[in-house]
C-alpha cells in the first residue's frame, strides 16, 4: 500500500479519464486554463501597482520620473508572476519545472547577456539620486556629450545635446562612463585662451577683453568674468578668459568659445591690441648671402 500511492497520486488524471493519451490532452488543456488565468491575475495586479506609484508624482518632474520607476515594477511584477504561472503549468503537465528552469536560464544568460546586463545597469540609473531624467550630463564614453538627459529606457539613455542631437547610449556603457551632472548647479565656467604682443599695456588688455566678453548674451555674473595672465610665451603673453553661463542655454561648449574668440579678436582690432603669431627671422652673414648671390648668377 505504501508504494502503490506515489502512483495513485502521479497518475490521478489518467484514473479517473481511462485513457492516458486523453488524460494528457486534458492535463494540457488544464495547464493552458490556469496559465491563462494566472497571466491575466498578474496582468491586473501589476497594473494596480503602477497606478499606486503615479499617485506620488506631484509635478512634472517627478511624474516622469514615477512613470520611468512604475513601469519597472510593473514589468518585473508581471513577468514574475507569468513565470510562476508558467511553472505550475509545466508542474501539471508532468515536467521536471526544475531541469527546465536550469536549461533556460542558461540559454537566455547566453543570448540576451547584453540586454540582461542593460537591464542592470538601467535599474541602477533609475534609483541613483545623482543621475536622473532631464538633467545636464557631461558624458565621456567613446565619444564626448554634453546635453540633457530626455529619457532612459530598459536598454539604451538618450541625451539631447545642445546643437539639438539625439544620442543613443546604451545603459551599460553609460555606467562605465565619466559622467558629470550640472543638474545641481545654476552655473559652468568656460574659459578660453587669447595671446597679445609684449608692448600691450595689461591694464587696457583687461579692460577690453572684459568688456568683449560680457557683451556676448549668454554670459551670465559679469563681475564674476576674469582675466588673467596665464603664461609667458616666447613672443606673447598668454591671457586667460573666464566666464560663466547657464547649463541651459542650449549651446555646445564649442559654440560658446569660438564665438566669445570671435569677440575677441573683433574687440583687439578695434583696440589696437596686437595678436601675435609664430614666424621665423635668419639672420645670414654677408659672406654667406654674397657667395650665394655669386652661385646664382
Amino acid at each position: 500500500m505504501v508504494q502503490d500511492a506515489p502512483e495513485e497520486t502521479v497518475d490521478i488524471f489518467e484514473q479517473l479519464i481511462g485513457n492516458s493519451y486523453v488524460a494528457m490532452v486534458v492535463k494540457i488543456i488544464a495547464a493552458i486554463a490556469i496559465v491563462a488565468f494566472f497571466v491575466m491575475i498578474a496582468k491586473v495586479i501589476a497594473a494596480t501597482i503602477r497606478r499606486k506609484i503615479l499617485v506620488y508624482a506631484d509635478h512634472q518632474e517627478n511624474k516622469a520620473f514615477a512613470d520611468q520607476i512604475a513601469h519597472l515594477i510593473e514589468d518585473i511584477t508581471f513577468y514574475a508572476l507569468t513565470t510562476v504561472a508558467l511553472f505550475i503549468g509545466f508542474e501539471i503537465i508532468g515536467f521536471d519545472v526544475w531541469l527546465i528552469l536550469g536549461w533556460v536560464s542558461f540559454g537566455v544568460w547566453l543570448a540576451f547577456k547584453e540586454v540582461l546586463w542593460n537591464m542592470i545597469a538601467w535599474i541602477f540609473l533609475l534609483t541613483m539620486k545623482e543621475i536622473k531624467l532631464w538633467d545636464i550630463v557631461h558624458v565621456k564614453a567613446d565619444q564626448e556629450f554634453f546635453g540633457k538627459i530626455e529619457e532612459i529606457n530598459i536598454r539604451t539613455t538618450t541625451i539631447r545635446t545642445f546643437d539639438m542631437k539625439q544620442v543613443i547610449i546604451p545603459n551599460i556603457k553609460l555606467i562605465d562612463s565619466a559622467i558629470q551632472t550640472y543638474s545641481s548647479e545654476e552655473m559652468i565656467r568656460l574659459e578660453t585662451f587669447i595671446s597679445v604682443h609684449y608692448d600691450s599695456d595689461l591694464l587696457q588688455v583687461q579692460d577690453v577683453f572684459l568688456a568683449a566678453i560680457n557683451s556676448c548674451t549668454f554670459v551670465q555674473n559679469p563681475s564674476k568674468t576674469a582675466i588673467l595672465t596665464h603664461e609667458f610665451g616666447a613672443s606673447w603673453i598668454v591671457i586667460r578668459c573666464m566666464f560663466h553661463i547657464k547649463p541651459d542655454c542650449w549651446r555646445t561648449k564649442e559654440q560658446l568659445i569660438w564665438y566669445v574668440n570671435h569677440v575677441l579678436i573683433n574687440y583687439a582690432r578695434s583696440n589696437n591690441i596686437v595678436i601675435p603669431y609664430p614666424h621665423l627671422t635668419l639672420d645670414i652673414p654677408q659672406t654667406t648671402y654674397t657667395a650665394l648671390q655669386e652661385a646664382f648668377r
